[in-house]
């Protein structure tokens, strides 16, 4: 099974890298190295992905906005996606930071997706999962990051040792300055100077579609204002006001009231508050 194991590992780093495997026997290596050539580690065993130094957690907080993705995410979890957007928070029990991924199917609606994203044992580096992220699957490697002239994190470059999976996320969902368009390229070229093969048909990395989303418009949900229930009625008259009838229950005025059935009805007011 070790032997599968390594197998299929270097079949997968020489894919994603482009380079040759090392010849290295696997009784060779100690047991803390065997348990790093899984799957998810073995790609970049040899050939380490970079990592961002002191990333500022607080700086790298909020909203990102995807500008740019691989084939492996578009064709798996973002499929028919675009618009797609990724909210961060600190988690209540200090273990990580809640992940909040929203995007645009192609029936137009938004649909959000909750999950987290779990420290492991390197700064900018991250455990990604939905619903929950675990700290031992090291998915989300803060590549590079481009700073504001006030040190904010501005655009950064995410990816995971196999060099299959690639993000660019920036603060705007789009490229609106000659600087921004440099910038881009320039964590495209630094992706590709560190070992993925962006034109590769297993890479194919491309733009999101990020246009018409409405992220500037008025934020709008609807809100419960107030309920009620009725008591036991025979006759329905209708909610009062603005209310609306939500649901039913059948009932009885008594137990003497055996020959008929009245009913209870719940009414609620809604409002459309937008910010």
């Amino acid at each position: 099974m070790k032997k599968l194991i390594w197998t299929v590992s270097v079949a997968l780093m020489v894919a994603a890298c482009g380079t040759e495997a090392p010849e290295v026997e696997l009784d060779n290596l100690d047991s803390q190295a065997q348990q790093e050539l899984l799957i998810t580690d073995a790609c970049g065993y040899f050939n380490p992905i970079p990592v961002y130094p002191n990333l500022d957690l607080n700086k790298y907080l909020g909203t990102w906005y995807e500008l740019g993705t691989t084939a492996i995410v578009r064709n798996t979890f973002e499929r028919g996606c675009s618009c797609t957007r990724a909210e961060y928070d600190l988690l209540a029990d200090g273990s990580g930071v809640s992940v909040r991924n929203t995007c645009r199917l192609e029936n137009g609606r938004f649909d959000p997706i909750n999950g987290s994203a779990k420290f492991t044992d390197r700064d900018g580096v991250f455990g990604v999962g939905f619903p929950e992220g675990d700290s031992d699957d090291k998915n989300y490697f803060v590549m590079d990051i481009v700073t504001d002239d006030e040190g904010n994190y501005d655009m950064v470059l995410v990816g995971d040792p196999c060099r299959l999976f690639m993000w660019i996320l920036a603060r705007r969902p789009t490229l609106e300055t000659s600087e921004d368009h440099a910038n881009y390229q320039g964590l495209l070229n630094y992706a590709e100077a560190n070992g993925y093969n962006t034109d590769a048909w297993y890479v194919n990395f491309q733009p999101t579609e990020q246009a018409s989303c409405g992220w500037d418009a008025p934020k709008c949900e609807e809100v419960l204002v107030g309920s009620y229930t009725t008591g036991c009625q025979y006759f329905w008259q209708g909610c009062s006001g603005d209310y609306e009838e939500v649901s039913t229950s059948s009932c009885k005025l008594g137990w003497w009231d055996f020959a008929r059935t009245g009913r209870k009805r719940s009414c609620e007011r809604r409002e459309l508050i937008c910010q």
